[in-house]
């Protein structure tokens, strides 16, 4: 499904909509003249960690065959639940957050081989949270990573 907000387009990708239907929301938008960016985001790891779900890779394999069509920038921004870090490796959210982005920029620049001159990552810890942090559901959806294509790097 993609929906307007301001003059943002952006396809979800989670929880309910296949990595198919994401991949051509993307075609669609980037083919278009009217958007000047596109968002897909999905839930990509468990509570403190950074590994990517076997689902998660899945979804950037078919997101990726759209993104290889493309000559988009992608922000890739990571994003916690609010579930304090006790993790040495992950001292605070912001560690935790920037490295589920970099995993994924990764992902996409090693195994699905997009150009890493397109990709930058930015990090938001808890502090943009999709839904409230009042059921663990809810934290899972803000356990997440967007991919934000833009024309312009910013």
């Amino acid at each position: 499904r993609s929906r307007q907000r301001g003059s943002v387009r952006r396809a979800r990708s989670w929880p309910s909509t296949s990595s198919r239907s994401t991949a051509g929301a993307i075609r669609r938008m980037c083919g278009s003249s009217r958007p000047t960016s596109a968002t897909s985001a999905w839930p990509t790891s468990d509570t403190g960690k950074a590994d990517l779900k076997l689902g998660a890779r899945y979804q950037l394999d078919q997101i990726a065959k759209a993104l290889n069509e493309n000559d988009y920038y992608i922000n890739v921004a990571g994003h916690t639940d609010d579930a304090p870090s006790t993790s040495d490796t992950y001292p605070t959210n912001w560690e935790l957050s920037s490295h589920r982005a970099v995993m994924v920029a990764r992902y996409l620049t090693e195994q699905c081989n997009i150009d890493e001159n397109r990709i930058y990552i930015t990090a938001h810890s808890y502090h943009q949270p999709v839904r409230s942090n009042d059921t663990e559901y809810n934290r899972s959806l803000n356990r997440r990573v967007e991919l934000i294509l833009t024309r312009q790097k910013y």
